[in-house]
């Protein structure tokens, strides 16, 4: 088990060295001094970084079940197994984009503000 993320995890580490060295000029102005701005920042890099990350795992992990299919044309069992990746690769793909779908909708059906524009309100005068 052990094994196969000893490949991995130099390949990942490679693959995200820019996120840590970019990692002062991901917003100018973000305001990392309080525990609301900390957060912003944390979703920031999971938004901008991670969740693309993870759909692009999902793709591959789709081409993989393609070429163990096409590749197992006269092996029954290795066509089985390219199968099953390609359906869990589609499945994966699709619940992916519908859950951020969801997140859409019911962002813009409550009216969350994104971006700069979040406004504490204050109390009336």
């Amino acid at each position: 088990m052990f094994k196969k993320f000893k490949n991995l995890v130099p390949a990942l580490a490679l693959f995200l060295l820019p996120v840590w060295v970019l990692a002062q000029s991901f917003s100018a102005n973000q305001n990392v001094d309080s525990l609301q701005g900390g957060g912003e920042l944390f979703l920031g890099i999971i938004n901008s970084y991670v969740v693309p990350i993870i759909f692009a795992l999902a793709f591959v992990y789709f081409l993989i079940g393609v070429f163990k299919y096409v590749k197992g044309a006269g092996d029954e069992t290795e066509r089985t197994k390219g199968k099953d990746m390609i359906i869990w690769g589609v499945v994966g793909l699709f619940v992916m984009s519908a859950v951020w779908g969801l997140v859409k909708v019911v962002k813009n059906t409550v009216n969350i503000p994104t971006g700069d524009s979040n406004v504490i309100p204050d109390l009336p005068r």
